[in-house]
């Protein structure tokens, strides 16, 4: 009950990422056109964190770029590969067509999840939501040149130069790149650069006015079918995101605690392990009681795969981090933790 409460009204770091990893379920359970609004504050958040970590972890390490990707891959792609495997599993017993599409070509499909690009380019995806981790991994290959340009320009020239690398990704039609997302990944570094913070208060009011208008949304279709059209669909996501935004800065700076940093794992695990689950609903039990069935199965999936696959490449990852730590700085650097700098 104290967990729910949490995710009633999300006030720690974890808490919130999982209620937005939840809010991406709900988008994909129901079809309600709210999924890319989340995905925004991750991206957002990811900004923010990668920006801090890089300072405070990174900078002392031997080759540091090299150790931040290779670190920020090895917290992404391991999931992403297991949750393909379960997404072609499920894909196959349904008779999905997303089977026979990957099934012609296997090599691109393998390679894709294994480096974590290229996934967002796929014709079908056996993980829905994974062509973010594409997105995020661009963004890991581009962060220390972003940090860099963002600890040296003012917060207006950022946020121009970002919402300008935005606007031409769009226009030359770049579709689901970094590029796309550019201007909300600066955003996030520069509230970092400059501690930009927000209120619980502010932050509790931003997200009970998302959750309504989504409920508005839905009562007044009439007015003009928010969910019919790209346009309609991405601006109204991009105001949920707006009004979600000062939660994810008002959580962010909040200290976590055991139940909150357990959350935060799960936000991971529920966002890239419900996909499969997804499929095998809908072909095979549309109704509520699959939805509880199938809830309760990726619950008992998700608990599993971070006792037995998360925590234990997470440990290993964060000593190999710690190992790349400079003469006379390792101690330090083994202190940091840049587990939250992820997408979810």
């Amino acid at each position: 009950m104290a967990t729910l409460g949490r995710l009633a009204w999300p006030r720690g770091p974890g808490a919130f990422r999982l209620w937005l990893a939840l809010l991406v379920v709900f988008h994909h359970v129901t079809r309600v056109e709210v999924g890319m609004a989340p995905v925004l504050v991750f991206f957002m958040l990811s900004g923010f964190w990668v920006y801090r970590v890089w300072h405070a972890r990174y900078v002392a390490t031997r080759n540091p770029w090299l150790t931040f990707v290779v670190s920020r891959w090895w917290r992404i792609a391991p999931l992403l590969m297991l949750a393909s495997v379960l997404g072609f599993m499920a894909q196959y017993a349904t008779g999905d067509v997303g089977w026979s599409i990957a099934r012609a070509m296997p090599l691109r499909e393998a390679l894709s999840a294994v480096f974590a690009l290229g996934y967002a380019d796929l014709p079908q995806r056996a993980v829905g939501p994974g062509w973010s981790l594409d997105i995020e991994m661009q963004f890991y290959l581009l962060a220390p040149l972003l940090v860099a340009l963002v600890s040296r320009v003012s917060a207006p020239m950022a946020l121009a130069l970002g919402l300008t690398g935005t606007c031409l990704a769009i226009v030359g039609g770049a579709g689901l790149s970094f590029g796309s997302f550019a201007f909300v990944f600066v955003l996030g570094m520069v509230a970092a650069r400059h501690e930009w913070q927000a209120g619980m208060a502010l932050g509790s009011a931003g997200l009970l006015a998302a959750v309504l208008a989504v409920v508005v949304a839905q009562m007044v279709r009439p007015w003009g079918d928010i969910w019919d059209g790209d346009g309609k669909r991405a601006a109204f996501n991009i105001v949920l995101a707006v009004l979600m935004a000062p939660c994810a800065l008002a959580t962010a700076r909040r200290k976590t605690d055991g139940t909150d940093a357990v959350m935060g794992d799960q936000s991971y695990l529920v966002y890239i392990l419900h996909w499969p689950f997804v499929t095998l609903l809908r072909a095979w039990a549309p109704g509520l009681w699959g939805f509880v069935a199938g809830a309760g199965v990726l619950v008992a999936l998700c608990l599993a795969a971070w006792r037995w696959v998360d925590r234990p490449l997470e440990g290993v990852r964060r000593a190999w981090v710690a190992g790349r730590g400079r003469a006379g700085e390792a101690g330090e650097t083994a202190k940091k933790d840049d587990s939250a700098a992820i997408l979810a």
